[in-house]
């Protein structure tokens, strides 16, 4: 995962897709992940969440959390899980 200078904090590029892909809305990922939308809105735009949210969010999304660490072009590229 990439780190911040602190390390607390990682960027997930790969998020939109793979939220795109479950076909999930901000809002239902958020309750599924039970992390608030905005920490999803803001981490689509590429602001840096916590390892752990970003660890929840792979969950919700049931794909490993490394997924998410790669940028949206490989993700996309990632076949959807059944």
């Amino acid at each position: 995962m990439r780190a911040d200078k602190k390390g607390t904090g990682v960027t997930v590029p790969g998020l939109y897709a793979y939220r795109e892909r479950a076909l999930l809305t901000q809002q239902g990922l958020a309750e599924k992940a039970r992390i608030s939308r905005k920490t999803i809105s803001d981490a689509e735009q590429g602001a840096r969440i916590s390892r752990n949210n970003a660890r929840k969010l792979a969950e919700a999304l049931s794909i490993e959390a490394a997924l998410l660490l790669q940028p949206a072009g490989e993700a996309e590229r990632v076949p959807a899980h059944s």
